[in-house]
């Protein structure tokens, strides 16, 4: 079988699907005439930066074969439109051929609320109008969807829009083999699912960064290899801010935070076996204190368990603390601040406990008082189911204090070794 120009993209299967009927499409559109269809005039790619959208954009194009005008922003306005204006003339002049506007949402550097009627999307509306029928494809990357006017976008221009998320966890792991091939490290016996899941909702870009990060440490140190160590130096770097130099904490500070941490991950770890991605006693985001990563059950958004679950682990560094040192844990203020949050949407968004009991923000009379002591109620109730199972894994949480004030970091296969020990 011929090798496709999508093969260059890892994962995102259902995108590439799309692209690849877009495409024969564009090429062999005499064949869907038969039934009256018409090829897609335009094909608008939304997402963050760094999510691949100029890639698939260069991919299709390659894949089609068609030849192709490519436009971004590199001048002054006046000489820019002149230019997008040469451009749909020279896509006409080559048809059937394909327009490429790269970060159409920069064309205009009017920030205000008239910026959709803005000279560059008036003259890209112009083109593709002056252009229709004529085998002139568009194909546009935006970063700012909402920047964009309704008639530009509309169908008839922009038939096609597709909206390019984040890579999925197995597609974070295919992205973080393939930048780590060539590099030392051994695939054979690593488990990257635990830095799938570290790196998941990243853009490709961030984790060829990360990657790139754990070369450049290897490098520096003197290796010929990446090891496990560097990607968990790179991940604690790039995605929790924590310095690479040692942090000086007093051994009393650092035994409360390593019972805070142990706490969030053996709460999470016994509530859902194997959700912890990575925990970490070293300073992150310039606040005194660890991190735990853990890894969304797939049915976190549809399922009031997983999202309790979530809560009794939020509230598990404070209880952990509270056990062992016997006074309130001043660490946990973001801590209650997420879980407080879970429960008012409990309340108020999905009326858990009776609609009754909801808050409506708009209506005239506010937050009744009565609403605000549920949510205390059920914050008291989730601490209490807290520090109940702390207490009943408490030789657990001892051992991951201790691994944690020994190695500073662990990952979840570290965690489960520790579990496994601690049974037997």
């Amino acid at each position: 079988m011929k090798p496709s120009a999508f093969d260059k993209v890892i994962g995102y299967e259902s995108v590439k699907n799309e692209l690849k009927l877009l495409c024969d499409c564009w090429k062999n559109s005499g064949k869907y005439e038969r039934l009256g269809g018409k090829p897609p005039r335009g094909l608008l790619l939304c997402g963050d930066p760094g999510v691949g959208k100029t890639l698939f954009a260069a991919c299709l194009i390659e894949e089609c074969g068609l030849p192709s005008v490519t436009v971004r922003k590199d001048r002054s306005n006046g000489a820019f439109l002149d230019e997008l204006r040469a451009a749909f003339d020279e896509a006409k002049a080559k048809a059937p051929a394909v327009l490429l506007l790269d970060d159409l949402d920069k064309f205009t550097n009017d920030s205000s609320e008239g910026h959709k009627d803005a000279n560059e999307y008036v003259a890209v509306q112009t083109g593709m109008d002056a252009t229709a029928d004529s085998g002139v494809f568009v194909v546009a990357t935006v970063n700012a969807r909402w920047k964009l006017p309704d008639s530009l976008v509309r169908a008839g221009r922009f038939d096609v829009e597709i909206e390019l998320k984040t890579p999925s966890l197995d597609d974070t792991e295919k992205i973080i083999r393939h930048y780590l091939s060539g590099k030392g490290f051994d695939l054979e016996s690593a488990d990257l699912r635990e830095f799938a899941g570290i790196m998941v909702e990243n853009s490709c870009a961030d984790v060829e960064s990360v990657v790139n990060r754990a070369a450049v440490y290897a490098v520096y140190d003197g290796r010929d290899s990446v090891t496990r160590d560097d990607l968990i130096r790179a991940c604690l770097r790039k995605f929790f801010n924590a310095p690479d130099d040692e942090d000086h904490y007093t051994p009393e500070t650092r035994a409360r935070i390593a019972y805070h941490e142990a706490g969030h991950a053996v709460t999470a770890d016994i509530l859902e076996p194997g959700s912890v991605n990575l925990i970490s006693i070293k300073a992150t985001d310039g606040f005194v204190g660890g991190t735990v990563s853990y890894r969304k059950h797939p049915d976190y958004t549809h399922r009031l368990l997983y999202q309790e679950n979530r809560i009794l682990a939020l509230l598990a560094g404070m209880a952990a603390t509270e056990l062992l040192f016997g006074e309130p844990d001043l660490g946990s203020r973001l801590d209650v601040h997420r879980a407080k949050f879970i429960v008012a949407r409990f309340r108020d968004d999905f009326s858990v406990y009776g609609f009754a009991n909801a808050v409506d923000p708009n209506t005239p009379e506010g937050v009744r008082p009565d609403a605000h002591r549920r949510l205390t109620e059920e914050l008291e109730s989730y601490y209490r189911r807290t520090k109940r199972i702390v207490a009943e894994n408490r030789r657990y949480l001892d051992a991951v204090a201790k691994a944690l004030l020994e190695k500073e970091t662990l990952l979840g296969c570290d965690l489960a070794r520790i579990r496994q020990t601690v049974k037997g």
